[in-house]
């Protein structure tokens, strides 16, 4: 059986969990199909639709609608088909605090700084775990 899930919007706590939880009732003999148009969001809340594609055995496609802005520009790594539309943006970018937070000494503690930077190692690590990095800066240029 094929299910479809959608991805509209942005990623937080509440899609995150609809996600999951619609990934949680299929069977590995099932096919998925994902249809993102996503502004992005958080990065913690899309390592658990991540973790939930990863632990996920059946056929995983993903059909990008629109865009894939921030996070959800990273969905791509995890699918073993990717189709775009003709019209399909992207946008990658470092993963960060607001500049109000970041901009404050006394509010970006180093405890913050240690997770973003973490957070930012391991976007960049999924990244070039499936891409050709020499030939994706050269298609930005």
């Amino acid at each position: 059986m094929k299910s479809t899930l959608l991805v509209y919007g942005s990623i937080w706590e509440y899609s995150a969990s609809d996600f999951v939880e619609g990934v949680s009732k299929l069977n590995e003999k099932d096919e998925l199909m994902v249809r993102l148009n996503s502004n992005g969001g958080s990065p913690e809340y899309a390592w658990s639709m991540i973790s939930a594609l990863q632990d996920f055995k059946g056929k995983k496609e993903l059909k990008v609608e629109g865009k894939a802005y921030s996070m959800g520009a990273f969905f791509p790594l995890y699918f073993d088909n990717v189709e775009a539309l003709d019209i399909t943006e992207f946008m990658f970018h470092r993963a960060a605090y607001p500049s109000f937070i970041e901009n404050d000494p006394e509010r970006f503690t180093a405890e913050m700084k240690g997770n973003l930077d973490r957070v930012n190692q391991n976007l960049r690590k999924a990244l070039e775990n499936k891409i050709d990095v020499t030939a994706f800066e050269n298609k930005r240029k």
